[in-house]
């Protein structure tokens, strides 16, 4: 962001940024196998997301829905309530374990010019998939992926610092 002039400074297309939040949902907190430390994961979600909107980065909720776990429109179903999609937020529903099967997420990826994607939530290695079965090459080409343990080198902290430059 120019400092001048508060007016976000333009990234290179192809090399925006954006934030994946995956099957952070009420029913996965209630299962009878608890979600391992939800106290702190919330508490690093909820800090990731707002770095992610204080650097513009855009921030993509992933919802699953499943007759068996996550009915559609269920309680179980609905985002955890620590998490609050906001205005300029997207919500992407999926009902396959790919969040890129038979959903509009490689086409809002694309059209928002992004080559580098942060995944954070839960059950990512399955919603974040580099293949489906129609998809040849991957649908990852050319992006680069970061995941929980890579938040540091690229996270939105040296996105943010990135972006003030």
């Amino acid at each position: 962001m120019s400092q001048a002039t508060k007016i976000p400074t333009p990234l290179v297309p192809g090399q925006a940024p954006a934030l994946l939040v995956i099957d952070v949902q009420q029913g996965l907190f209630r299962k009878s196998t608890p979600i391992y430390r939800a106290e702190p994961l919330l508490n690093t979600l909820t800090a990731l997301i707002e770095r992610a909107h204080a650097a513009g980065v855009p921030v993509i909720y992933i919802q699953h829905a499943s007759a068996k776990v996550l009915p559609f429109g269920s309680a179980d179903w609905q985002l955890h309530p620590r998490l609050q999609p906001g205005a300029d937020d997207l919500v992407v529903h999926k009902q396959h374990g790919n969040a890129f099967e038979d959903t509009p997420l490689h086409a809002e990826l694309t059209g928002r010019g992004t080559g580098r994607v942060i995944v954070t939530g839960l059950v990512t290695q399955r919603a974040a998939s580099f293949r489906t079965a129609a998809s040849r090459p991957p649908v990852s080409a050319g992006w680069r992926w970061a995941t929980r343990s890579r938040w540091r080198p690229m996270g939105i902290r040296a996105i943010a610092k990135k972006r003030r430059r």
